[in-house]
């Protein structure tokens, strides 16, 4: 799942991701069970023609990891990214941020507001934002 870093990721994982300006800031309030491992997609949308460079990075990539962290893609589209969401021991919940690129550039941040918890009946259904 994890993999190395390539140059453009590296060149913009030596930027401080939280100073950069985002055009587009989205939130996505998320309750997952406590303890297990759980897996998500989202959609991303891509409104203008031609092809496109993404890149997508977590905020904290121990316990959310990015299934693809970089694609190239036709526009318009909409793009899903494959999520997993690790718990961590004795947490209730956390923010976790997604910085997405679009052709080098800052272009979204998603922020996952998650609570875990004991009584989560099933799985939420795909975010598409």
């Amino acid at each position: 799942m994890l993999r190395s870093l390539v140059g453009s990721e590296m060149c913009i994982r030596d930027r401080n991701l939280e100073d950069l300006p985002f055009p587009e800031t989205k939130t996505v309030n998320l309750s997952l069970p406590n303890g297990v491992v759980s897996k998500k997609k989202i959609s991303l949308i891509v409104k203008e023609e031609g092809e496109h460079q993404i890149i997508v990075l977590p905020s904290a990539p121990e316990s959310l990891l990015v299934a693809q962290n970089e694609m190239i893609v036709q526009g318009p589209s909409k793009p899903k990214v494959g999520l997993k969401f690790v718990p961590i021991p004795h947490v209730s919940s956390i923010n976790h941020h997604l910085y997405v690129f679009k052709n080098r550039e800052p272009w979204q941040k998603i922020i996952f507001k998650i609570k875990f918890s004991d009584n989560v009946t099933g799985e939420n259904p795909d975010e598409d934002n």
